[in-house]
Parts: C-alpha cells; sequence; structure tokens
C-alpha cells in the first residue's frame, strides 16, 4: 500500500472520529466506551449483502446494526460472503473514484489559460 494511501485512510478516520494521532507516538482508537457517542455512520456489511438487488431509495444506509449481521448468519449469509461483497463494492468505488478524479484533472487544464 502507497504511504499516501495510508495517511489518507488515517484522515479519514481521524475526521469521522475513530482515531486520534499523538505527535511522535501514532495513531490509536479513539474510546467511544462510558456512553460516548459514535461520530461514524454505522452500516453493518450484512446490510450491503441484504440491499444489494434493491432499487435506490428502498433501503437506508446507516440503518443496519449487530442484528443484521446475526440475520444474515440465520439466512446462510457466510463471514467470506460478506468480505467477497464488500472488497467487490470497494473496488467499484476505487474505479469511480479513479474517474473522477480525471475529470477533475481534465476541468483543471481546461481552464488554466493558454500562453
Amino acid at each position: 500500500m502507497a504511504n499516501m494511501t495510508a495517511r489518507s485512510a488515517l484522515n479519514v478516520l481521524r475526521d469521522e472520529g475513530l482515531i486520534y494521532t499523538i505527535h511522535g507516538r501514532g495513531s490509536f482508537v479513539a474510546d467511544h466506551g462510558a456512553g460516548g457517542e459514535l461520530s461514524a455512520d454505522y452500516t453493518a456489511p450484512a446490510w450491503y449483502l441484504a440491499n444489494r438487488g434493491e432499487g435506490h431509495g428502498q433501503a437506508e444506509q446507516g440503518e443496519g446494526g449487530p442484528d443484521d449481521t446475526e440475520a444474515a448468519a440465520v439466512a446462510g449469509t457466510t463471514l467470506a460472503e460478506v468480505l467477497t461483497a464488500l472488497r467487490d463494492e470497494i473496488r467499484a468505488l476505487s474505479v469511480d473514484h479513479q474517474e473522477l478524479r480525471r475529470e477533475v484533472e481534465e476541468l483543471k487544464a481546461a481552464q488554466q489559460p493558454k500562453p
């Protein structure tokens, strides 16, 4: 993994309040025990599997919880299937992200004055 990729991931986790960083020591998982409210919008992996075939607007992301994971296990969904589905979704999002970056670079280049 590229160094910048790891830094970007840490920045996202820090922005979500999931980790904190101490200069010279490293990054650590934020303590959300004792009634602390988690700022990240948690969606159980089973939500992704349960809503793969549904159209947009039929199910809302962020409504998942631990019970959804148990329901998926009862329905015959294995951890490997959940992880495979998440991997595929991450790959698709990565492709979309790269396309958007190219479009942004093209727009920036088009806006620069020509000598």
